[in-house]
This record gives C-alpha cells, sequence and structure tokens, in this order.
C-alpha cells in the first residue's frame, strides 16, 4: 500500500487529475477527522479540509516520499486550521495565564473517543483550538502563539481553561449519566 501512495503521489506531482482525486477519496476521512478536533461543526470543518487539500496539491512537489504522507498532511490540515481561526472574527481571549486547576482524580467510569470530541468541540474556539494543538498534536506554547499570531501566555491560559471547562463538562456529563 506504501508503494501505491507513493505512485499516486508522484502522479499527483506531475498534476495528475486522476491521481489527486485518489489521493482526495483516500485521505478525506482522516482530514475530515482531524478538522473536526478544531471546529464545532461540519460545514467548518469541510471548509478547512477543503483549504488544506488545495495547499497540498499547491505543494505536493516538496512532499518528500521517503517519508509517510500522514503527518505531512496533517500539518497542512493544522496550518489551514490555525489560518482559518486567525483571520475570522472570533478573537482570542487575551488574558494573563491561568493557574491550571487541579484535576481530581475521580473515577473515569466509560468515556468514549466520541464522547471525549463531542466534548472538545464544545469548547470555546479559542480554548478548542490551544488545547488540540498543545495536548493533542503536542506543539509547544511557543509555536502555537507564532502559528496563530497570540502572545504565549494566552496559548497557556486558553489550555488551562480548556482543562477546567473540560473537567466540568466531564462532571456534568457523569451526573447526567448517573440519574438516568
Amino acid at each position: 500500500m506504501r508503494a501505491d501512495i507513493g505512485n499516486i503521489i508522484k502522479r499527483c506531482q506531475k498534476q495528475d487529475r486522476a491521481a489527486q482525486r485518489q489521493l482526495f477519496e483516500r485521505f478525506y476521512s482522516e482530514g475530515l477527522s482531524t478538522a473536526l478536533r478544531y471546529t464545532r461543526n461540519e460545514a467548518d470543518a469541510k471548509e478547512i479540509l477543503s483549504d488544506a487539500f488545495i495547499r497540498t496539491f499547491k505543494n505536493i512537489t516538496s512532499f518528500d516520499l521517503a517519508y509517510p504522507f500522514s503527518p505531512w498532511f496533517r500539518r497542512i490540515i493544522i496550518h489551514a486550521v490555525s489560518d482559518y481561526y486567525r483571520y475570522s472574527k472570533e478573537p482570542f481571549l487575551e488574558i494573563e495565564y491561568a493557574k491550571t486547576a487541579s484535576v481530581q482524580n475521580e473515577s473515569i467510569q466509560t468515556i468514549s473517543h466520541d464522547e471525549i470530541m463531542k466534548l472538545i468541540q464544545r469548547l470555546p474556539h479559542a480554548y478548542r483550538i490551544c488545547f488540540n494543538l498543545f495536548v493533542i498534536d503536542g506543539y509547544k506554547h511557543k509555536e502555537i502563539a507564532e502559528m496563530l499570531n497570540i502572545k504565549e501566555g494566552t496559548s497557556k491560559s486558553n489550555v488551562a481553561m480548556a482543562k477546567k471547562k473540560l473537567q466540568a463538562m466531564f462532571q456534568e456529563e457523569n451526573k447526567i449519566k448517573l440519574a438516568k
């Protein structure tokens, strides 16, 4: 399969439309899943993914076939996300670094991946983006600040507040489950 994707990418580098379609179809679900982590709804995720594919095809000649395609593509999606929100009308909160709330060790009963993703999607956009970039994708606060054109302290604050808000949402969800 690796050789197959290599062949598709080589053809994409030659502007082969059929190969571009194959690459799009092969990585659409993975890309949408990544974009959905950063958005509240599928429409925004699809807009970001569309931009990411345009960037991918525009820059495919710089892709080195010696490396896996997925991480390269994921970085393009993340940059598309950061641009999408950098130029959106929703400002990032400019608050000084908030003290990280202590997370209580409650027994985590059963929470599925989908339930976690739904909770993350309910976060305000600034919290959600910084949380995803820091916790899930492993970027440093300095890198996040540069990507989003915010202060490093704002990134730290947004991650801390996201954790606190997620904890509260999780506790609320558990209360609802237990009440049923």
